[in-house]
């Protein structure tokens, strides 16, 4: 078996290589009352380079304010659930963590503005999954995961 690549970036700490240029690490957050581990995705160039200055304003930016940033994606959650049932149904928080699962936190690179997205799995899109994208450390698109990919 091949030895995993391990890399230190000063923002991200420790990280190992995935695939490509995907990075990872574990880290802990508590989302709709569920404690999880789940890797942090960094995005780093192939050729071994650094993480972009966006990438880096991203990532201070979702350690800054981590609980606002973790309420904010639980009622953008519930929100965005009740859009798909056009206001027939409406899910309580306690609910979403029976049809929604955090599978990973995206930093991508290659964007105009500091960006970073939730990744989950939910019940109503198993192809598409879900996604709760920030942009310069606000929300700005809830949607399938393509849009933090």
């Amino acid at each position: 078996m091949a030895k995993k690549r391990v890399i230190e970036v000063q923002t991200f700490g420790l990280l190992t290589h995935r695939v490509g240029d995907l990075w990872e690490r574990q880290i802990e957050l508590t989302l709709f009352g569920q404690k999880c581990s789940v890797p942090m995705l960094v995005n780093i160039p192939k050729n071994g380079g650094d993480p972009e200055p966006n990438q880096i304003e991203a990532y201070n930016n979702f350690n800054k304010d981590i609980q606002r940033i973790l309420r904010s994606t639980e009622s953008a959650i519930v929100k965005h659930y009740g859009s798909l049932k056009r206001g027939k149904g409406t899910m309580a928080q306690d609910e979403a963590a029976k049809v929604v699962k955090l599978i990973g936190v995206m930093f991508p690179y290659a964007r105009k503005r500091p960006t970073f997205g939730f990744l989950f799995n939910c019940d109503w899109d198993e192809e598409n999954g879900l996604a709760v994208k920030f942009e310069d450390g606000q929300i700005a698109e809830v949607g399938p995961q393509d849009i933090v990919l």
